[in-house]
């Protein structure tokens, strides 16, 4: 499997994997510049971790975040709804 790739319950078969302190967040802003990207971490509108990333890495990232999304959503033989999606059930 590719870095960055794993399911979670495969971690603990992954012996590169160290264990590091833990994040949970339900928010995210995004910010592009000519020589990096900012991604913040939000958890209930509060801003929690700020990521810096060069291009090369967070276009990495999006990938295999879309690669894992659409794998999962393949095996559960569901979409995942997004927030924008939730917000318009809810509006109608």
């Amino acid at each position: 499997m590719e870095e960055g790739s794993l399911m979670a319950s495969e971690f603990d078969e992954n012996e590169d994997y160290i264990e590091e302190e833990e994040y949970y967040f339900n928010g995210f802003g995004i910010g592009i510049s000519k020589t990096d990207v900012l991604i913040y971490l939000t958890r209930n509108g509060k801003r929690e971790i700020v990521l810096n990333a060069s291009h090369i890495t967070a276009k990495s990232l999006a990938i295999a975040l879309t690669k894992a999304m659409d794998d999962f959503e393949i095996k559960i033989n569901s979409k995942i709804l997004l927030s924008e999606d939730i917000e318009k059930l809810l509006d109608s």
